[in-house]
């Protein structure tokens, strides 16, 4: 369990040890300094028990508990319950002792801290830590490519827009161009699973280059992405037919910089129109939930108005 202090960590933890202790397991406190002899301790009673360890990130002994209650089998059942203010620094420790098991989740982990870095505008570190996230995925992709691609895909992205805030663009169009050439693969295999993927990659792309200054190329990704998009839409409106519109707009806003005003004028012309679909049926959709046949529509224009908006 991770969170930050007083967020009821503890508190949790002693209501497990009543309920466990309801069927039959014992619970241990592991002291600071006795991670060694914690799973040794328990093994000898002959009692399945739940070792709890208290601010896990910070002892030294975390991953030599873990390796022994992984090699004690189940004889007696030894569970551990861990304890952390950082989801990243527990998960570097499990993935220390049991790497196969929990290098995803310290990936994961690592993701989500940058994502909360990025918020706070500590932009080096939410670097630091989608980078660090990336190195592990390309890892796990290079064992086990049909389970972590799709990861590392998502975080070489993360990344590149990491980079972007902080100016370095020749480094965040590489991660953007290799996240889009791993959709690409991967949209092959499962076009219904990845082409959404791909598209917001190649839209990325091209908002990569066109900083750059290279709007040629800049127009080459965004078309692409639009055409997929517009594939997209014609089999799930609801879903694609905004993502279409504002790729349209994307396109149409570097062919005006190219000095192509005709033809941006024409893609403009058409996201409005999907724009204006979008909404229509968004209108009639609500119009049916709030009037069905057959109802009286009274005292419900305030509630279907609100929908609308």
């Amino acid at each position: 369990m991770t969170g930050e202090g007083g967020s009821g960590k503890t508190r949790l933890a002693l209501q497990l040890e009543t309920e466990l202790a309801g069927h039959g397991w014992r619970t241990l406190w592991v002291e600071r300094g006795r991670e060694g002899s914690a799973v040794a301790a328990v093994r000898d009673s002959g009692e399945p028990a739940v070792l709890v360890v208290d601010y896990a990130e910070t002892r030294p002994g975390l991953a030599e508990l873990l390796a022994e209650a992984a090699a004690a089998g189940g004889c007696p059942d030894v569970r551990v319950v861990l304890l952390a203010r950082s989801a990243v620094t527990a998960y570097r420790a499990l993935a220390q002792a049991r790497p196969d098991a929990f290098l995803p989740d310290l990936a994961t982990a690592l993701n989500n801290q940058s994502e909360r870095l990025a918020d706070l505008g500590r932009r080096e570190e939410a670097l630091a830590a989608i980078e660090e996230a990336a190195t592990t995925y390309r890892a796990l992709a290079q064992a086990r490519p049909d389970a972590f691609l799709p990861d590392l895909a998502a975080s070489l992205n993360n990344q590149s827009a990491s980079l972007a805030d902080l100016g370095r663009r020749e480094e965040a169009l590489a991660a953007i161009e290799e996240a889009a050439t791993t959709y690409r693969a991967l949209a092959q295999a499962r076009p219904d699973a990845f082409l959404p993927d791909l598209a917001a990659s190649l839209n990325n792309q091209s908002a990569s280059l066109a900083d750059l200054g290279r709007r040629e190329e800049a127009l080459a990704a965004i078309e692409e992405a639009a055409t997929t998009y517009r594939a997209l839409a014609q089999a799930r409106p609801a879903v694609f037919a905004s993502r279409y519109a504002s790729s349209l707009d994307a396109q149409a806003a570097i062919l005006s910089e190219l000095g192509r005003d005709s033809e941006a004028k024409a893609v403009q012309q058409e996201a409005a129109a999907i724009r204006g679909n979008v909404l229509l049926a968004r209108v009639i959709h609500v119009a049916r939930r709030c009037y069905p046949p057959g109802t009286n529509a009274s005292g419900r224009d305030g509630a279907c108005a609100a929908a609308l908006i």
